[in-house]
């Protein structure tokens, strides 16, 4: 199931990016999770959408900006998937 967050399903936007868009999770949630997963590659290839291009773009903008601990963040979401 948590893969399933990550993937695009015949171009529809993956389930991660919904939780987004419904303000479930925050940009940063979602900078965090790609500069860890690296989820968004394989995306923008199969998505072609002007919203998702815009939050893609945003991310990748914002990237730089965002100051956290990758790899306790990388420990975080490992016990969380481990649970």
């Amino acid at each position: 199931e948590f893969n399933e967050l990550f993937y695009s399903v015949h171009g529809n936007h993956p389930k991660i990016i919904r939780m987004y868009f419904r303000k479930e999770i925050s940009l940063e949630t979602l900078v965090i999770l790609d500069t860890i997963l690296k989820f968004m590659l394989k995306s923008d290839k199969s998505i072609n959408d002007p919203i998702y291009r815009e939050v893609s773009k945003l991310c990748k903008k914002y990237r730089p900006f965002l100051r956290f601990d990758e790899m306790k963040m990388k420990s975080a979401l490992k016990r969380l998937v481990l649970k």
